[in-house]
């Protein structure tokens, strides 16, 4: 019998795992590990992470302005821990942790099919860059 899969804060270690859960899914601006590591602590921010025994099996960062506004900025689950309720003990631990009362997301791929099991609306969400100097906008 395998352990228990526990929640708990991220502590500064966690980020070397969390990035490599990142970087496997694609997402290359997780590249940067000192970047990252503070990111996961910055003020304002609760990082929540999902471990069995040593291994990190997920992760979900939670930016909020401590008033209004709580965003789930990553959320992160290995691929071998999935399907057993992980995802949904993240976002309770997150609702725990922060007090909020509602999280925003942005999400992509198969993001809306997970997330559509929850209370809550669907929204549409954009991810601006900067202009190109020179182009219109």
């Amino acid at each position: 019998m395998s352990a228990p899969i526990g929640i708990r804060q991220f502590i500064a270690g966690d980020a070397v795992a969390i990035c490599a859960l990142c970087r496997a899914e694609g997402w290359d601006y997780w590249d940067d590990l000192d970047r990252a590591s503070r990111a996961l602590k910055a003020p304002g921010v609760t990082t929540l992470v999902a471990e069995r025994g040593d291994e990190l099996l997920g992760a979900v960062q939670v930016i909020t302005d401590g008033e209004i506004n709580w965003v789930i900025d990553a959320m992160i689950v290995a691929p071998a821990a999935r399907n057993e309720g992980l995802g949904a003990r993240l976002l309770e631990a997150a609702f725990q942790a922060t007090g909020a009362n509602r999280l925003d997301l942005q999400t992509e791929d198969d993001g809306p099919r997970f997330y559509r099991r929850f209370p809550g609306r669907e929204m549409i969400a954009f991810r601006l860059y900067p202009p190109t100097p020179g182009k219109p906008h």
